[in-house]
Order: C-alpha cells, then structure tokens, then sequence
C-alpha cells in the first residue's frame, strides 16, 4: 500500500492508476475462444478410441447452413423485437432503460440469409434430392443435430470447472481510498481483491482463511486447502521527506480428517463429469448412427449427449448433494428400441417405414395406383367400345346391352374411388414431405423431388408404362369418336328393292379419315416403341434373373430346410414356441419351390420371343390400313357412296380399334413379362443371427451399454460419498504471517465436533442406498429392454423373410389373374361372344389384387431392410464411412461371418485392472417369517450407535454350476 499525506493534489496520481486498473481486463472474444479451445481439447481427450472417434468436436457451424449467423458472435445486433414489449427497454417503470441496446445495429435476420444459394437446383428452382443428398442436408441443416453437439460442448465445459476447482487460483486488484480531514487529508493505495470467479473445493470441502490484497489458492484431492496471500503498505511523509515500506505474507492451510475429507468425497464431482463427458462421447458415437437410422427410416434418433451440470445456471456441479439424480439413465441411452417393424400394421405386407424410405414407400404407392387408374381407364373404353359396336345390331340376347351398361358403371365407379384414393394418397405424401423437409431443418415450402435408385428394381411395371397406357386410352378415345361419327354419317338408300348403305365424300368424313390416319401414326410410334425399348428392358431382365437365379434357389433351400421342421415337437404348446422366437407356420409349399423356379426363365424367354414376332407383325396392317387412307385422301376421283361405305367398312372403320385393342393387350402381356421377370429377381440379404449371439454382441459392443454400466457405478460410489457426512468433524488447522518486521506468527489447531447430530445426515445416505438399489434394478431392466428389442427385431426380420418370399408368390397370382381375364375376353371376343356378367368386376378385382400385391411386396422388402438398419445399430456394430453414410455389414450368419465395430478388430481389452475379492454376501434367508425383527437405533438415545453399512462378512455360500441354455460363442465374443 502506499500512502500520501499532505500531498498537494492528493487525486492525480490515484486517478492515474484507476485509469490504468479500468483498461486490465480482456476482450469477451479472448474468454469466448479460450473456452472453444479448452472445450476441444477435453473431447479430443475423451474420444481417443477407435470405437467412439469422434469425427465432429466442434460447434462451428457450415457457412453453408440455415443455422450459421455471420454476425460477430460479441457483439450481435438486435433481432426483430415486439413494438409494444420494446417500449419497455426503453422506459420501464417511469425510468430511463439502457441507451446502447442498439449499440451493434439491428437485423431482421435470425437465419443464414444466403444458406439457399448453396442448394442445387434444377431449372425449375426444385430440389432434386436422393437418399444421400437427403443425409448431407441433415447434417447441414438439422438444429437437433447441432444441439446435440452444443450439449457435449457444455458437457466439456463441466468438466473444465470441475478441474479449475484444483488448479492454483490467482486473485489480486488494486484500490484507492482518499480520506479528507481537516489538516489530514490522505490518498492511500494498494493491492485488494475480493477473489471473484473463485471455485473452492467441491462437495462442501473447507475454505483455508488468509489475508491479503494478493491471493493465491489450491484445493487438494485429499480435501485440504492452501492459501497464500500478500499485503504491502508503504508510507510516505512528506513533512518529514521519510518513507517506511512494510509487507506482510500470510499462509493458511486447512486438511480435514474425518469428515469433508478423502478422494471418495473430493473427488466425486470431477470423477462423474469426467465419466459424463466420456460416456457423451461415446453416446455422440451412437447418435451419429441413430441420426443417420431416423434420417433414413424415421425411427427416432432417441438421445444424445446429456449435461450433468450447469444445474443453477453456471458450469460445473454447484448445487451437487449425491442423491436424487446420481442414479442410473442419467448419462446414456434408453433401453434400445429397434422394433421399427412391429407385429401389427401392414396388412398381408409390413408396416410402412418412415423418413426417407418412407417417402420412396409412398412414392412407389402413388406410381402403382397410377398405373392401375390408366388400366382402369383403358379398360372403361373397351367397354364402351364393345357397347357401341353393339349398338349398331340387334343383339340374340335382350339383356345383353344392359350387362354391357352395367358393366361400363361398374368400371366407371371403380376408377372413381381409385381417382379419389390416388388424391388422398397424395395429399399424405405432401403432408409428409413437409414434415420430413422439417426434420432436416429446411422450410416446408421448399420445392423438392425426392428421386433415388433404392428401389427402382421394384418398378415392376416400369414407369414408362404408364405414357403407353394413356397414349393408348386417348388413341381409343380419339378413334372411337371418329368411327362413331362415321357411322352416324351412313344412309340407307333403296337400289334395286333392296336397302344399301352409302356414305357421302364430305369435309367432315375427310377430317375424321385423317384423325385416323393421324392416330395410326401415334400407333405405329407406339409399336416401335415398344419394340425398340420395352421388348429390349424385357430381355435385359431375363438375362438378370438367369443370373441370380443360383442365389434364389439357395436362399429358398435355406428357408425349406429351416421352415421345414415338424409341429409336433410344439403340439403340448399349442403349436407355438415357448421361447417366442420360432415361426411355426405350415407354408403353402410353392414358397419354397425350386424346381418351379428352374422353368421360369425359359417361360419368359420363350413368351418374350413370341410377342416380339407379334410386335413386328403389326407392320403389315399397319401398312394397309395407311395405304387405303392415303388412297382415299389423295385421289382426285372419290369413290361412289357404296363403295366408300363399303372400303371403310371392312378395311378402317372396325378393322384400326381392333387393331389398337391388340396392340394394348400385347402392350399389356409384355409388361406383365418384365413384371415376372423381375419379381423373380429381387433378393434380400440373408440374416441368420441367434438373438443369444445378438445380445452378447451388443453387450460387447454397444456404447449406451457402456454408458449404463459407468451410470450404474456412478450410483454406487454416491453411497461412499454420502456415508462421509456420518462421520464427526475431525480438522487440522495451521495459519501462519511473516512480516518483515520480524515480528511473526505460527498457529496451529485441531478441531474435533462429535457426530452427536445426524438425521439429514441419516436420511441422505439411506436415501443413496435406496437409489443404488433402484439403480441396479434399472440396469437390468436396460438389459431386458435390449433384449425384447434384440428378439422382435430378429423375429421381424425372419419373418419379413419368409413374408417377401409369399409376397411373391402373391405377385405373381396377381399377374396370373390379369393374363386370364385377358385370355378369356380374347376367347369370347374370337367366338362373337359378348362379355361375361362379372368381366368388368374381374377386371377390376385383378387390377386392384395386383396393386395391393405390388405394394406389400414392396412393403416387406422396405421393412427388411428398415430392420437390418436397426439391428445393425442395436447390436452396436453399425459403422460409417467418412462421410458419415452406413457401411452396410451385406449377410450375417455363420457362413456369411458376423460384423465388427472400428476399434474392435482384435480381442484385447482396453484396460485389465486387478480382479479385487470375493464381496461379501448376506446368507440366504429360508423361512421369512420367522427372521428376527432388526434392532432400529433409537435418534434420540445419545448412546445408540449407527449400524455398519457394510454387510457382515458372512460363511461362503456353495456356488452351483448354472445349466447351459446358451450355445457356446465364438472366440471373438467370449467375454
């Protein structure tokens, strides 16, 4: 300290060291990326493994996403405010409210306002979006994403509070005191502190009392606490021109014994933000997969990093008492999940996925309602058509023109509702879009198109049929309506006594004789169409059964020899698996069929060679059909009206609808050969995994499972922690001062406060006991979780397995249906016979049974793979490649091998601790009601002393060897 008397100008020079102390701080900025680095440096630490390398350790933001703020982060302008609430930063309870509120501007931006010219778009200004662009949005754009790392960064943050709390802690200022008396007027100055920002020792340890303007601290894991602290004065007497300096050093050191003391009470609050930052690293690991899971599948990402600090606004553990909230589920994930397929839901099929599959799902629905609604339609104007031609003779039968009306409303009504249907569905889809646009973090009223190759090998009937179906419903419509004005346009005229039919060359018949020159362009396009592409894709597809088709029969050998097993063995059950884990279900034996399944491709080949001689054979009346038009269009001498009527009867007017009606159906029985040939062909990987096998795997490998053991033992030790606040007071006390005088001082105490007093005390620790207990049964109820999920998820997926395989089959009954209905209106068309009375409900009901086969196939397929996804990440061997998309595992089982997590290619442990002694055990209690009732210390008894909490060290109990329900592992997964 120094002190001035008499001074002249007693404030200069303390005004210039009061400048001087104004200026001594830091920027925000400094104290912002001190933090970011000491944060990084903490995960980094953590995430030294290869089983959770943590790819992502920071919270910087993509410049590229919504998310990003190009705003100085110290000094951020301000947002958009209400006009009424802003009134009250300004004046607020008729006072003046802060003036620098606009001192960094203001914006009306609370996104990244030029995040959209990053996305790529088409002309139209739409978003084409596959599969993987759908993840590297996500990971862009998704706020829970972001959130979760910012979660972990905080979490780090913990634990560099945690560690500041014993580090050595400097504190020192200055202060000026000017003191004015009559004759006495002083200036005195020198260091001074308050020890602002201090972090003493945690969990109620004791503070070391020292003086001093000048301080310096350290905290002990045994619980002591150092302090050092500096004082100086200097006088200086300006009537005697003397100066007299003097300095004093004070040490204060304080070690508690009993009580407050010991590594399992000190070091509680830095050991569970250590082991929460490790295992939120861990836990990021899963959630990395579980993202990617949603993303793809819809199923919820559950979890992520989870702060165990900041419980009063601040950073670390202030406010830690040891109870409540230190039990299991704390840290970690929840208890697996992975049911996505379920048992209900689905119909004959799966149930529907969600995220991105799902929207493909849906999408695939929609494209397969539209081709049905284009051969509802098309078979709407073959009735019509037959209907007309009716209409132009007497039919044998009465009621024949009535079935045929019939029949026209009945397929009217069946496109209606499938119209409605596809209206529906799509109103679903957009609604769902919308909300998957959401889960990635962008705008629903962003335009995009999902498109992805993931299941175009279910496009059975390619989408190219459906421009066929519908060019070819118009050319029937067009051509029916110029032949009907044709007809209408005949006379009967009186030759020779006997009626004659007779048409007139006018300007109408010309017109509508090149609509049908026009049409027969468009249909002869369609034909070579066909023949060029379709017929070509058609061929393709063989060759790709063929090859294939060694695979098919293996895995339908593979079903047969597992399916195949007798029901006898379950009949005392009921025909069902006490153990819920085998499908007992007598199976049609066409599933399984191999010798079937040889022919195919020769049936194929063979009716694809037919219809392609068919389709080059429509070049002939194609040919003559156009050869009679353009004679009857270009010639300068028109036919007579008898002739006319005559050449347009029997070579135009009946001879080009049937001629497009062939052409449709041959159109329609090729397709219905690629539809086969590819129902033939699509394939699953095979999954042949015991749920025993699963549940040690992800007992090994899973990072939550890791999480919940450290979670468990986080609990455990809290009885440690609590059982130290039992325990009297017991503290070693030492104070010391040099001066330099000469003058100093030494004081030393022991201080003893008997536990006389200790009900909260009492009721905490049997609390953390209670919890403990609690803990342990939520541990294996975590187990049990994980194990229900392991088993439905494989049950779902034999099933689905076995489910895909009858779907086909139900495929191709559909399309067997269709081929049929056509046969037999080609037969009767052939006899001069008139529909049958059901051929419009037959033709419906085969479009309908084919659509709904189409799609559950569809479904079985998505939701195999929806759970092979889940079963990947529930047995925690779900990897990423660098840029963070699935390393898909391909088969699994014991001839295929089983997939193994980055970091645990070799089978050494990470760390071998010494194995400690046997626990005690309390014996066995045999008849309960006669066990004695328990002495309970009496609180108020000054004399009753606490009972042990550890159990009595008991006889040991004969151990029993445990029968063995489980098949032996392989060596990799011995544990």
């Amino acid at each position: 300290m120094i002190m001035l008397r008499n001074s002249p100008s007693p404030c200069a020079g303390g005004l210039v060291l009061l400048l001087a102390m104004i200026g001594s701080g830091c920027h925000r900025g400094y104290y912002r990326e001190q933090a970011d680095a000491e944060a990084s440096h903490l995960i980094r630490e953590k995430a030294n493994h290869p089983h959770w390398d943590l790819v992502r350790q920071s919270i910087d933001i993509d410049p590229r996403s919504r998310m990003f703020d190009p705003f100085n982060p110290d000094a951020e302008p301000m947002p958009t405010d209400d006009p009424t609430s802003h009134q009250l930063m300004h004046y607020v309870d008729h006072k003046e409210g802060y003036p620098g509120w606009h001192a960094n501007c203001d914006t009306d931006a609370v996104e990244n306002p030029d995040w959209m010219s990053y996305l790529v778009t088409d002309e139209n200004g739409v978003v084409n979006m596959t599969a993987a662009d759908a993840y590297r949005l996500s990971l862009i754009h998704s706020r829970d994403y972001q959130e979760q790392f910012e979660t972990l960064y905080l979490s780090a943050l913990d634990v560099s509070a945690e560690r500041f709390r014993f580090d050595t802690q400097f504190f020192g200022g200055y202060q000026t005191v000017a003191n004015f008396q009559d004759n006495a007027d002083s200036l005195s100055t020198g260091v001074f502190t308050r020890q602002t920002g201090r972090s003493g020792l945690p969990a109620g340890g004791v503070t070391a009392p020292v003086a001093g303007g000048f301080v310096a601290r350290r905290g002990f894991a045994t619980g002591a606490d150092l302090a050092v602290g500096l004082a100086n004065a200097l006088v200086w007497d300006f009537n005697g021109n003397t100066l007299t300096p003097s300095n004093v050093l004070n040490v204060g050191f304080i070690q508690p014994l009993l009580r407050r003391a010991g590594r399992d009470r000190i070091l509680e609050q830095l050991t569970i933000t250590e082991r929460a930052l490790l295992a939120n690293v861990r836990q990021m690991e899963r959630y990395r997969r579980a993202f990617y899971v949603e993303v793809m599948t819809g199923r919820d990402a559950g979890s992520g990093a989870t702060r165990r600090g900041g419980f009063f606004g601040g950073s670390g553990l202030d406010g830690f008492t040891g109870v409540g909230g230190g039990g299991f589920g704390t840290v970690g994930g929840g208890g697996g999940g992975g049911g996505a397929g379920g048992i209900g839901g689905g119909g004959a099929g799966a149930a529907e996925a969600g995220g991105y599959f799902g929207l493909l799902q849906t999408q695939q629905d929609i494209r397969n309602q539209q081709l049905t609604i284009a051969r509802l339609r098309s078979n709407l104007s073959e009735l019509r058509e037959s209907l007309a031609e009716n209409l132009q003779k007497i039919p044998d039968d009465a009621e024949e023109i009535v079935r045929e009306q019939l029949q026209i409303a009945q397929a009217r009504q069946a496109l209606l509702d499938a119209e409605s249907r596809l209206l529906i569905d799509q109103a679903s889809y957009h609604a769902s879009l919308d909300n998957f646009k959401r889960s990635l973090g962008l705008p629903p009223q962003m335009c995009v198109n999902i498109e992805d190759s993931i299941i175009d090998q279910f496009n059975l009937i390619p989408p190219e049929a459906l421009d066929l179906q519908n060019q070819i419903t118009q050319l029937r419509d067009i051509v029916g309506a110029a032949n009907e004005r044709i007809i209408g346009s005949v006379q009967q005229m009186d030759s020779n006594g006997q009626q004659v039919s007779t048409l007139e060359w006018n300007d109408e018949l010309e017109t509508n004789l090149r609509t049908l020159r026009a049409s027969l362009e468009r249909m002869r396009a369609i034909q070579q169409r066909v023949t060029s592409g379709a017929l070509a894709e058609t061929r393709k597809d063989i060759d790709e059964l063929v090859g294939v088709l060694p695979q098919r029969k293996n895995d339908l050998l593979s079903l047969k020899q597992k399916y195949s097993q007798e029901l006898d063995r379950f009949a005392r059950y009921g025909g069902l698996d006490p153990c819920q884990m085998t499908l007992l279900v007598d199976l049609d034996p066409a599933v399984f069929d191999t010798v079937k399944l040889d022919v195919v491709p020769s049936e194929l080949e063979s009716e694809a060679e037919r219809l392609g001689t068919k389709f080059h054979s429509y070049d002939d009346p194609f040919a003559q059909i156009q050869e009679v038009l353009d004679e009857l269009l270009n010639a300068q001498m028109k036919p007579t009206p008898e002739e006319l009527h005559t050449i347009l009867e029997q070579q135009v007017v009946f001879q080009t609808p049937s001629l497009l009606s062939e052409l449709s159906d041959d159109i329609l029985d090729l397709l219905l050969v690629q539809a086969r040939a590819r129902t033939h062909s699509v394939r699953v990987e095979p999954i042949d995994l015991d749920w025993q096998m699963a549940f040690e795997m992800a007992k090994r490998y899973r990072r939550d499972w890791m999480n919940a053991r450290a979670a468990l033992v986080d609990s455990w030790r809290l009885i440690e922690f609590n059982a130290d606040n039992l325990e009297g007071i017991l503290d070693l006390e030492m104070n010391g001062t040099l001066r330099d005088s000469g003058v100093d001082n030494l004081q030393l105490a022991l201080r003893f406060d008997a536990p006389i007093s200790r009900l909260q005390e009492r009721n905490t620790y049997r609390q953390a006991l209670i919890e403990y207990q609690q803990a342990k049964r939520n541990y294996y109820a975590f187990m049990d979780g994980i194990g229900q999920s392991l088993r439905n998820t494989i049950r779902t997926i034999e099933r689905n397995r076995v489910n895909f395989e009858q779907r086909r089959i139900a495929v191709l009954s559909a399309i067997e249906q269709v081929v049929l209905n056509d046969q037999i209106s080609k037969l009767r068309e052939e006899r001069g016979q008139a529909a049958g009375v059901t051929a419009a409900r037959d033709v419906v009901s085969a479009l309908g049974d084919l659509q709904s086969a189409q799609n559950d196939f569809l479904n079985v397929w998505v939701n195999y793979e929806v759970q092979r996804l889940n079963l990947d990440l529930d047995l925690g061997t779900m990897n990423l490649d660098p840029e963070g998309f699935w390393m898909d595992p391909g088969p699994i089982g014991e001839e295929y091998g089983f997939p193994t997590p980055l970091g645990f290619e070799g089978d050494t442990p990470d760390y071998i601790f010494e194995p400690s002694m046997e626990p005690e055990l309390l014996p066995q209690p045999g008849n309960t009601d006669e066990l004695p009732t328990p002495d309970v210390p009496d609180p108020e008894n000054a004399s009753a002393r606490r009972r042990p909490h550890s159990p009595l060290r008991q006889p040991p109990i004969a151990q029993v060897p445990l029968p063995r329900t489980r098949p032996a592992m392989p060596v990799d997964f011995q544990t």
